[in-house]
């Protein structure tokens, strides 16, 4: 079983994809798989993906008809097989050592990072400040009022409180899926950390 499992929904991006995958091929920790979701891509974004595999064996690719980035990101979870999971969209990238944080906490249920937004002027980071609550009530509070800022790429969560309380995204929303899934994920995890370390580049 790997440490990690990157679930990547893929629709039309083939202007972004190769950097996507190669910041994710070249962390530093390595033990981890890919799960490269292609929903009804009809442009490259398959044929990138075929050719990027003969040099990345930890990448497995799934093809369904377009039903957008909740059911895309489901099939993932219903493939993924690591001890965290991790969600990763097509146009972003990973700083080289986004994974490594995993081994210093592999006992929590859920590690929060902050992130950085990349504009076309200079990056403009979100900076968690280290903590650990004690209060679920706490959490999700401070993640709704964007005191705790999360993106879903900077977010790993166990595998097992996603099975164990049947978490997945909500296929009926349009807008802020994650958000939900975010949400559940905080309120049935049992332990966690926040770190202020970048683990994701939006």
């Amino acid at each position: 079983m790997p440490k990690i499992s990157i679930i990547i929904p893929i629709y039309n991006a083939e202007k972004y994809l190769e950097d996507c995958l190669l910041s994710i091929s070249q962390q530093t920790f390595g033990d981890f798989e890919i799960w490269a979701i292609n929903d009804g891509s009809t442009d490259r974004s398959l044929e990138i993906l075929k050719k990027y595999q003969e040099k990345e064996p930890r990448l497995q690719i799934l093809s369904q008809e377009n039903k957008g980035v909740s059911a895309a990101r489901n099939l993932g979870l219903d493939n993924a097989q690591g001890e965290y999971i991790s969600f990763v969209d097509a146009d972003d990238t990973l700083p080289k050592d986004a994974f490594s944080e995993i081994i210093s906490v592999s006992s929590v249920d859920l590690l929060m990072g902050s992130f950085v937004t990349k504009t076309n002027q200079k990056p403009f980071p979100s900076i968690n400040l280290p903590k650990t609550y004690t209060e679920k009530e706490n959490l999700i509070a401070d993640f709704i009022t964007w005191k705790l800022k999360i993106r879903l790429g900077s977010f790993f969560v166990k595998r097992t409180v996603i099975t164990t309380n049947n978490i997945r995204f909500s296929e009926l929303y349009k807008y802020a899926e994650d958000v939900h899934f975010i949400t559940r994920c905080l309120y049935h995890a049992e332990s966690n950390r926040v770190t202020d370390k970048v683990l994701y580049e939006y």
